[in-house]
């Protein structure tokens, strides 16, 4: 993997944590961050403008007169207006209260994701900053992970307060559709997700998830095809990260995340006290996104509540794919991510030593418009853009 990763910077910005424990709120209102795009250029995206609302909210006052940050598209710097905080359309939910937005702006589609941390009356500036250090934990992660292209790209954010709620909206690049999506429209279709189409989404998460662990020292904690998007080319990138964890010794302490996906030694935290939170369990939270995909249904019935959900997880068998229906390595790559005994579940370099992952794994400079394949090898593979562009899933 190091070939990938050769121009990757090391290490994640420390700015928040420095920012939340020398500034009080004032200052993180009065001073938002710069905000710096790349230029990016989408390879068959033309959507048209959106027809973004007036604004009504009370503080544009605020917005009109206060400082903003600025944004450079396609080598243009602007500032962040109005229409960036408020307008665009709702296309999905993050972790906690957060909404994400699609809008264009000055001819470019970019997302936008709204925190809100609501402000207790009378709270002193340790309480607000802690509050925020929380909240904006995801804008550290994901600022960080920029230079790693399997993991959506960080443009920058903004933060203002009204009327005691602090708004943190975060913009980054917008991507086709999530695996999730995929998903149900395949189902609606009755037909299957190809092999290569989930060998493509299993490389990127675990080098996504290498990125993470070696570059920023932290885990995701919530794995699922809802966090996993993939644009018009075929590129498959994780997002949000508001419940990333950070490592102490391999293990994080606390157990979030989707029960569905969520490892049985942190399910049993609902019944003993068990170890933290290990890489090795987002190993099998993949193990259940993969899955989920290749069969188009949960291992586990959706209906339970969380107590009978938890001991359904950890009573029953591990899930398996059942030979015949699917290629062998795909059969056997399942069955060593979904290991009971996470003794025995690989970790992220056991994982790419497996025969599923060695077949599909191809540069990122192959993926999409094949620009940079150099054998025919490559050159033959199925193109999951291609794909896409077959099956017209937007």
């Amino acid at each position: 993997m190091n070939g990938v990763y050769e121009l990757m910077c090391t290490g994640s910005s420390s700015f928040l944590r420095v920012l939340i424990g020398h500034s009080s709120l004032l200052n993180i209102l009065k001073y938002p961050l710069q905000i710096q795009m790349p230029v990016v250029v989408p390879r068959r995206i033309a959507r048209p403008k959106l027809d973004l609302p007036e604004l009504k909210e009370p503080e544009i006052d605020f917005l009109k007169n206060g400082p903003t940050g600025n944004i450079c598209l396609s080598g243009v710097t602007l500032p962040v207006v109005a229409d960036m905080i408020y307008g665009g359309t709702r296309i999905g939910s993050g972790e906690g209260h957060a909404a994400v937005y699609r809008l264009v702006y000055n001819g470019m589609v970019i997302a936008r994701k709204d925190v809100r941390v609501q402000l207790t009356a009378g709270g002193d500036n340790a309480d607000i900053n802690k509050m925020l250090n929380k909240k904006l934990r995801e804008v550290d992660v994901i600022k960080g992970c920029s230079p790693c292209p399997f993991i959506v790209h960080f443009y920058g954010y903004y933060v203002h307060k009204s009327a005691g709620i602090v708004n943190i909206h975060i913009f980054m690049e917008e991507l086709a559709l999530s695996a999730s999506f995929l998903k149900k429209e395949i189902l609606r279709r009755k037909e299957k997700i190809p092999e290569f189409v989930i060998g493509r989404i299993v490389c990127s998460v675990v080098h996504a998830l290498w990125f993470l662990k070696e570059k920023m020292n932290i885990i995701h904690r919530d794995i699922k095809p809802s966090n996993i998007l993939i644009d018009n080319d075929g590129r498959v990138k994780i997002c949000d990260f508001g419940i990333s964890g950070i490592l102490q010794d391999s293990l994080a302490v606390s157990a979030v995340g989707c029960q569905q996906y969520t490892a049985p030694e942190i399910n049993a935290q609902a019944l003993i006290f068990s170890p933290g939170y290990s890489i090795k369990s987002d190993i099998w939270s993949l193990g259940i996104t993969i899955f989920e995909l290749a069969t188009l249904t949960l291992p586990y019935p959706a209906d339970l509540q969380e107590f009978a959900l938890t001991a359904c997880i950890n009573s029953s068998a591990p899930p398996r794919l059942k030979k015949g229906e699917h290629s062998d390595i795909l059969v056997d790559f399942v069955e060593k991510l979904l290991q009971f005994d996470i003794d025995n579940r690989p970790n992220l370099t056991g994982v790419q030593e497996l025969a599923f992952f060695r077949e599909h794994d191809v540069p990122f400079s192959c993926v999409g418009t094949g620009m940079g394949v150099t054998d025919d090898n490559e050159a033959n593979r199925p193109s999951v853009g291609a794909w896409l562009d077959e099956v017209r899933f937007y």
